[in-house]
């Protein structure tokens, strides 16, 4: 289980942005403030927004079908997706393509601290329970509030990627 999680996008619209939380700590940090979300009861609503991939704008109607009632929100890097989920700007981040644990351990960190998962393409949660699976890619990834990421694991996804 991820005990700490940093995530720093040097550039971005509104400048640097740095989330960061280690376990033991009263509350998630961005850019040094504390964050005050919970994603305990977070659901996909009109309002919320669901992090894809930068590739989403490609199938923008696809992926508008797929996330609604939220949004979708294109961006870079699951680590950053995740974290800013963490912070509050989303309620679920998606991947659908392979990553590795190294990838998620950091956003996952994050999201422990506003009681948020990650879950796999077959609704697993994601753990490292050894070095070997910390080491297995996944195919895909959920990322957030939980009742946000199971009702978006029911989707046809496939249509954007092909099949599981």
């Amino acid at each position: 289980t991820p005990v700490l999680g940093v995530v720093y996008a040097p550039v971005t619209p509104s400048g640097p942005d740095c989330i960061a939380w280690a376990e033991g700590a009263p509350a998630l940090l961005r850019n040094g403030r504390p964050v005050n979300n919970d994603l305990q009861s977070a659901i996909l609503a009109p309002g919320t927004a669901v992090m894809v991939s930068y590739g989403g704008t490609q199938k923008a109607k696809q992926n508008a079908l797929l996330c609604h009632p939220a949004i979708f929100h294109p961006m870079p890097s699951i680590a950053y997706r995740l974290a800013r989920v963490a912070a509050g700007d989303g309620v679920a981040a998606v991947s659908l393509y392979s990553v590795s644990p190294h990838d998620l351990a950091a956003g996952h960190a994050l999201l422990r601290a506003v009681n948020g998962d990650i879950w796999n393409e077959k609704g697993e949660s994601v753990r490292y329970a050894s070095p070997q699976a910390f080491t297995r890619s996944l195919n895909f990834c959920f990322g957030g509030a939980q009742a946000a990421c199971s009702e978006l694991l029911g989707r046809p996804w496939q249509s954007l990627k092909g099949q599981w």
